[in-house]
Order: C-alpha cells, then sequence, then structure tokens
C-alpha cells in the first residue's frame, strides 16, 4: 500500500514526519497481536469503545471518553453503524 499511494500513506512513527498521511502499522498484523476491533470495548477506565467516526467529528473538542460502554448504543441509533458494509464494499 506504501509503494502504490506514497502520497497518502507512510509507516514513519514519528508524527511530524508523516504530516497530511496515514500510518499504516504493518508490524501488528503478527500471531498474537491483539488489535481492538470496531465496537470493542478497550480494557480502561470508564470503558472506552473502539468506534469509527467521520472526518466532521475530528475536532479539537472530540472526547475520546464520550464514546464508552453506556453512550455507543444512542450513537448508534443517531449516526448508525459506519463500518457496516467495509467487508463488501472494495
Amino acid at each position: 500500500m506504501i509503494q502504490r499511494f506514497p502520497d497518502l500513506i507512510t509507516p514513519e512513527w514519528k508524527i511530524d514526519r508523516r504530516t497530511g498521511k496515514v500510518r499504516i502499522d504493518f508490524t501488528q498484523n503478527v500471531v498474537g497481536k491483539t488489535l481492538a476491533s470496531v465496537y470493542s470495548m478497550r480494557p480502561m477506565e470508564g470503558a472506552p469503545v473502539s468506534c469509527p467516526l467521520v472526518w466532521e467529528e475530528l475536532t479539537d473538542s472530540l472526547n475520546p471518553a464520550s464514546l464508552n460502554y453506556l453512550s455507543i448504543h444512542a450513537r448508534l441509533e443517531r449516526v448508525g453503524d459506519l463500518f457496516a458494509g467495509s467487508l463488501e464494499d472494495r
């Protein structure tokens, strides 16, 4: 993916060296690594939920802690399942 889309994707760790690009961490794709899938609770205080967002939600006022096990059902009713169809769409 990095070779195909060099203007969009980078393996770079340092944030200031990947401005305008998305970091894809291919090192997580190995046996034994655990990743948070969509709508999975994280083992942290308040039980935050891994949740897909739309670009417009990525603002300074976004509070990741507000996406938790108490609020996720209301969010799904309000915005729908943003992950729906991702396994069918190419």
